[in-house]
């Protein structure tokens, strides 16, 4: 004898069906991993943004959209292209920006952000810090490492001293996490950096 199912029991067994399964263990599939570290496929219409390259390699960066005011323009002289390169290997040209717009008090630091290229034609932030020069390192899966580097004025040593890391690619944040994964980097040149050893110089 065959059993029917009343049509509200077929519609929850069918809704069951096609829900992503969950890892008891809480961390999240390889599906929901990809997504995450796609940052274009979650990006909404207020952090999609048009970047253009002007004379001297000034950047002008707006909203994708044209609402609003640009973040920073042509005119006010203060952002520039640091380099092109490809940080997902996605071949689409990615950028990194250096802004000059802020005050860094006496540590030679700089504003730095990354923008990765997506094929609907704009851009999405994934990387915003301080640091005095930033270079891609290797690949990581499908995101390139960063070796970065901050030179912190300290103060009770009355000098200058440089120290260099390794950022990664977070997947959690759809974006780049804090120097070498320790949080307490967030802040540049805070205590907890000043109390780290200096980076050899021939390194």
């Amino acid at each position: 004898m065959t059993m029917k199912l009343p049509v509200s029991a077929l519609a929850v067994l069918v809704l069951v069906a096609c829900t992503p399964v969950a890892r008891s263990d809480g961390h999240a599939t390889g599906k929901d991993i990809t997504r995450r570290m796609d940052p274009c496929s979650t990006a909404d219409h207020e952090i999609r943004m048009a970047i253009e390259v002007g004379d001297d390699r000034h950047a002008s960066i707006c909203r994708a959209d044209g609402v609003g005011d640009c973040l920073y323009s042509f005119e006010l002289g203060k952002t520039f292209i640091h380099a092109n390169l490809d940080l997902n290997f996605d071949g689409r040209e990615d950028y990194m920006i250096k802004d000059f717009s802020g005050a860094y008090g006496m540590h030679d630091v700089v504003h730095f952000m990354g923008f990765a290229s997506c094929p609907g034609g704009f851009s999405v932030k994934v990387l915003d810090d301080f640091f005095t020069d930033v270079r891609p390192r290797e690949a990581r899966k499908t995101w390139a490492d960063l070796q970065v580097s901050r030179a912190c004025f300290d103060e009770g040593k009355g000098e200058t001293g440089t120290r260099k890391y390794t950022v990664a690619f977070d997947s959690a944040r759809s974006a780049y996490g804090p120097p070498d994964g320790n949080p307490a980097l967030t802040e540049y040149c805070g205590p907890e950096e000043l109390a780290l050893p200096l980076t050899p110089a021939h390194e």
